[in-house]
């Protein structure tokens, strides 16, 4: 095309965005939809940092959501909501029906009597001999089950992170996507089959700060084998009689493929602890008078303490992040 000089960028592209009317007929209402959603976009589009922003079109009177299915461990509060918009129906005292106990969100249980979080993994995606295990699984039906585990809070890291070796293993053992795996990584996958089953039985209190706290800590421990690094973040809170502890959250990344040394390793865990102990606070948006990482690595506490030595390049890095990451805001 030709671009003559009195003409901006905007005004050529204007041309090639207009749009003509063929073989529509409008009726009288649509035209008074299309005539309001006109004046929405004319009334609302701005031209900023190079681009163009319009308002949201709503269709009128349908902009509004209604919310269902409301579940609590409260009967007061359940009887202040209407018996439709209740997920337990037209019952308030709920807690003794089967069905009712347990409301899923994003994958994760909530108990709504005891008042814990858990989960239920289920396992139908793995066929019966596979479960059984009368046959190995093939590399492709043990990525699909270890990534089909749903653990946003990282509270089963001490389960996920075993399947994550395990199929680092199968990858080492150069097997194809649809080969059956060795023998010898067969029985850790039994193992590790056994423990996922067991995890269905596992809780932790929803609630993890009591009424009117004194003070509120948090406690990030970290950690490192040859075969994986962890951390996990720790909620401590005293209410002027007793400290109570609760585990928040965790995190498990398995050892990278190009062999690193125990103290490097043990480096990476802190910076993952100091990451998420950096997530978890603001998500708690709560006031926190103090913030403690612990680790087992005299190598690593020696890096961090040490201001004056120049270190390589991987080292610098993640002490230079642990450093202003960890650091506690003035008031």
């Amino acid at each position: 095309f030709i671009m003559r000089e009195e003409e901006s960028m905007d005004e050529m592209l204007q041309k090639y965005f207009s749009t003509e009317d063929f073989g529509v007929k409008l009726t009288a209402k649509q035209v008074c939809s299309d005539d309001r959603e006109g004046a929405t976009i004319r009334e609302t589009m701005k031209y900023e940092d190079g681009r163009y922003e319009i308002g949201l079109l709503w269709k009128s009177g349908k902009a509004s959501f209604f919310i269902r299915n409301f579940i609590s461990n409260s009967e007061s509060l359940l009887r202040v909501i209407p018996a439709e918009r209740r997920q337990c129906g037209e019952s308030v005292v709920f807690f003794e029906e089967k069905d009712s106990v347990y409301d899923k969100i994003l994958g994760v249980y909530w108990n709504v009597v005891s008042d814990c979080l858990g989960y239920n993994i289920k396992q139908q995606s793995l066929r019966t001999d596979i479960l059984s295990s009368k046959k190995n699984p093939t590399k492709r039906e043990v990525l699909s089950f270890v990534m089909s585990i749903y653990d946003p809070l990282g509270l089963l890291s001490h389960i996920t992170i075993q399947g994550r070796i395990l199929l680092r293993s199968i990858h080492r053992a150069m097997t194809d996507w649809d080969e059956k795996i060795p023998e010898d990584l067969g029985i850790k996958w039994c193992e590790w089959l056994n423990l996922v089953k067991e995890a269905n039985r596992f809780e932790v209190p929803r609630c993890v700060l009591p009424m009117n706290p004194k003070s509120i800590e948090l406690h990030t421990f970290v950690d490192a084998s040859e075969e994986a690094f962890a951390a996990c973040v720790y909620l401590r809170s005293f209410n002027g009689q007793k400290y109570t502890t609760h585990l928040l959250a965790a995190k498990a990344r398995v050892s990278p493929l190009k062999n690193l040394s125990i103290p490097r390793l043990e480096l990476q865990a802190a910076v993952l602890g100091v990451r998420l102990t950096h997530l978890v606070r603001q998500e708690l948006r709560l006031t926190i008078d103090k913030v403690t990482y612990w680790s087992d690595s005299q190598t690593v506490l020696g890096w961090i303490v040490n201001r004056k030595r120049k270190y390589h390049q991987f080292v610098a890095h993640r002490v230079s992040e642990i450093l202003e990451t960890s650091a506690m805001p003035v008031a």
